[in-house]
């Protein structure tokens, strides 16, 4: 038990660390929704291998189930990003432990980002576009004027620029709002990018409209008031109390 107990600490160190060194906070509102396929270390995913179904089964339905789970539970990207390496490590060590070059080798090809686990369950959900949010009034900023270029390619971060009160008699209120809409991070190997504190994603009301016709079953739903049956005196929606009896009128 105590061996046990001491084993789970030192993982939970150990994916803390690595966490911090790729730039992930446990903070559910800095996970960053963009391609970040530079920060995968593993060998999992690499040009022209297979994904979704033509991945080996386990892979598959593992990448499957944390998607649900994820889903289901409505957990942040960053907690799955933390399953995922505590599988890894964890599966490491027992292959290690046992002599099992198989669970090794599984382990290894365990993803390290919410985005290449995508990939392997052949899921491709982000539609939406996305803007950098100012952590402090909210103001939103496409990705292009969050940041500026150098002459050499290093990303800096912008300030926001919003004034509240544009036409207060005091200067201090006329202040733009100044802060920093990105943070820098150090990715898996070594490179160094900027991330959003807080982003937003938007759907398009047609885009929007497109998916939601879009689910199996939904018009037969739309449309199943036409052939419902009424009890009478049982209100079952708001159509039949008198209001909605006189509206119809």
């Amino acid at each position: 038990m105590d061996i046990a107990i001491l084993l789970y600490v030192i993982i939970y160190i150990i994916v803390q660390i690595d966490l911090k060194a790729d730039g992930i906070s446990s903070d559910a509102d800095l996970v960053w929704p963009f391609d970040d396929s530079d920060e995968e270390s593993s060998s999992t995913l690499q040009q022209n291998e297979p994904v979704g179904q033509d991945q080996p089964p386990a892979i598959f339905i593992l990448s499957v189930f944390l998607l649900l789970w994820k889903s289901l539970f409505k957990l942040p990207g960053s907690a799955t990003v933390a399953l995922l390496k505590f599988l890894k490590y964890f599966l490491e060590y027992c292959g290690n432990l046992f002599a099992c070059p198989r669970l090794k080798q599984f382990a290894l090809s365990i993803p390290s980002t919410l985005q290449t686990l995508e990939k392997l369950a052949d899921v491709h959900r982000q539609t939406y576009k996305k803007f950098v949010m100012c952590q402090k009034c909210y103001c939103i900023y496409d990705w292009k004027e969050a940041y500026l270029e150098n002459s050499i390619g290093v990303h800096r971060t912008q300030y926001c620029s919003y004034i509240a009160y544009p036409r207060h008699p005091h200067t201090r209120f006329r202040e733009p709002c100044g802060t920093p809409l990105l943070r820098e991070v150090i990715l898996s190997r070594g490179k160094k990018e900027v991330r959003p504190f807080k982003q937003l994603c938007y759907n398009s009301l047609i885009t929007s409209l497109t998916l939601f016709v879009q689910r199996q079953g939904i018009l037969e739903q739309l449309n199943a008031w036409k052939s419902r049956t009424v009890e009478q005196g049982v209100l079952n929606d708001i159509y039949d109390g008198r209001i909605g009896k006189i509206s119809k009128q």
